[in-house]
């Protein structure tokens, strides 16, 4: 196994500020990066279990292949992404950006994304990031508005489980916001039964938007659709990044540098909403990871 080069060893482990210049030199070094990424993401998925503490280079793999658009790490991406304990690898990467990601290294063929989408047994976030990735690859002219409608038709019918789950919420959402008027009375049904969650997307609302006129760009909703075009500016404003004061480093120590990696919320990335038996908030109202965005186009859109 080739040992990993100097230039990549600072992506290893977590450091403070953000390392621009050594995902820059990374990005600048692309050819030789690459085998070593793919390796990196084929270990892990190897042996999940042992990813744990400050270990930061699958993230950064993550990011890096798909701003690569390196079609090679599409299978080892998604078959993480289906891990049921994918929290513990990928933190609040599952919300923020794994749907991009999934989205700029895909084939061309979205089998395996339906399979993550449609796993009763995998991470309810990021079989919704599933969803995400198939409506960015239609926003990015990759693949037939009129084909995933079509496949959303099969979602609503038989292809989800029959209960609650945040898939279905992700789904309706998702329909919302490419203005499918062809599934209103599918989402209507969805209510109907108690699948969709109501404080996610009001059901007069859903109706209401997508009654409005057609958004072939994705609209002000594009942003939470986006392919991976810039690996600096989707990590550096990482939370984890930010400088620790004397005092939470006193007050909190490992558990907080453990939190900031793998999933509790903080200050200005998305966190993964956690299950609740209260409903959860309205897609219109602030997010509640305190972003200052609206939950529609913070947590809620992802």
């Amino acid at each position: 196994m080739k040992s990993l080069p100097d230039f990549l060893k600072p992506l290893e482990k977590l450091t403070r500020p953000f390392p621009s210049a050594a995902v820059a030199q990374a990005i600048e070094r692309r050819e030789e990066s690459t085998p070593h990424l793919l390796r990196t993401l084929e270990r892990v998925q190897q042996a999940p279990q042992e990813v744990a503490g400050d270990y930061m280079l699958h993230l950064y793999a993550l990011h890096l292949l798909a701003q690569f658009r390196e079609t090679r790490a599409y299978r080892p991406i998604v078959g993480l992404s289906r891990y049921p304990q994918i929290e513990s690898l990928f933190g609040d990467t599952i919300t923020e950006s794994l749907g991009g990601v999934i989205a700029s290294v895909c084939d061309g063929d979205e089998q395996p994304i339906r399979e993550l989408i449609e796993d009763a047994n995998a991470d309810a976030y990021a079989r919704s990031a599933g969803i995400t990735a198939l409506v960015a690859r239609v926003l990015a002219g990759q693949a037939p508005r009129e084909k995933l409608s079509h496949y959303f038709s099969e979602l609503f019918a038989s292809r989800l489980e029959r209960e609650p789950s945040y898939v279905w919420d992700a789904l309706v959402c998702a329909c919302v916001d490419l203005r499918m008027k062809e599934q209103l009375e599918a989402i209507r049904q969805a209510y109907r039964e108690g699948f969709a969650d109501p404080f996610v997307q009001p059901l007069a609302e859903a109706g209401k938007e997508i009654a409005s006129a057609p958004v072939a760009s994705g609209g002000s909703y594009a942003e939470n659709y986006a392919l991976i075009d810039d690996t600096i500016a989707e990590m550096s404003g990482w939370c984890c990044f930010e400088p620790r004061s004397a005092d939470a480093e006193n007050e909190f120590g490992e558990e907080l540098e453990d939190e900031l990696l793998h999933g509790s919320p903080p200050v200005h990335v998305p966190a993964i909403p956690l299950r609740r038996p209260e409903p959860r908030i309205g897609r219109n109202e602030p997010c509640p990871c305190g972003s200052g965005r609206k939950y529609k186009k913070c947590c809620g859109g992802k």
